[in-house]
């Protein structure tokens, strides 16, 4: 019995965390869902575009290293080295 009446007590206490029936409008969610505030009006001839035009090219070259060990197990050797490239848009005016 005291099993019983320790879980209704235990329901009723989780039962006080729900939110409200009666819910106030949100300033957060009212911001969030307007995505154009603060934001300029959009116009067609603001920006001139271009057709895109991008090639990918090479930005650097790590630097290279080589690693040896050796136990009395294995003998091991590594070597290693990165490029980083990128894609670039280039215009010429």
């Amino acid at each position: 019995m005291r099993r019983l009446a320790a879980l209704s007590q235990s329901r009723r206490a989780s039962a006080a965390v729900l939110p409200p029936l009666d819910r106030k409008p949100s300033d957060v969610q009212a911001l969030l869902d307007n995505s154009t505030l603060g934001l300029p009006p959009v116009t067609e001839s603001a920006l001139p575009s271009e057709p895109y035009k991008g090639k990918l090219t090479l930005e650097g070259v790590a630097q290279p290293n080589v690693g040896v060990g050796v136990s009395q197990f294995a003998r091991r050797s590594r070597a290693a080295s990165g490029f980083s490239s990128a894609t670039c848009s280039a215009t010429t005016r």
